[in-house]
């Protein structure tokens, strides 16, 4: 998902995005160049990105998600990213 929406930025603001991995801050620079979300794929990054540090450092996670919310999840982080995909045309 983040490199969705740092290649959204590069394709429209035709410039490197900040070094960064937070979704909600990536979203919100993706929006000023014409990416619309709704409130709830909005919500859907903020989640994601709660999950991303425990998943790329496992002795950090306190929580993992359950196999029902990771499929959840990505089927969420599926759709998003082929919305994001379809802005870029």
């Amino acid at each position: 998902m983040e490199h969705s929406l740092k290649a959204f930025h590069i394709c429209k603001a035709k410039k490197l995005p900040p070094k960064t991995d937070d979704l909600s801050e990536l979203a919100r620079l993706c929006a000023s160049c014409g990416l619309q979300l709704s409130e709830d794929e909005k919500s859907t990054l903020k989640v994601l990105h709660g999950f991303y540090i425990p998943l790329r450092y496992p002795q950090s996670a306190e929580t993992l998600p359950t196999r029902e919310e990771a499929l959840q999840l990505f089927a969420e982080a599926s759709a998003l990213f082929e919305k994001i995909r379809s802005q870029l045309k």
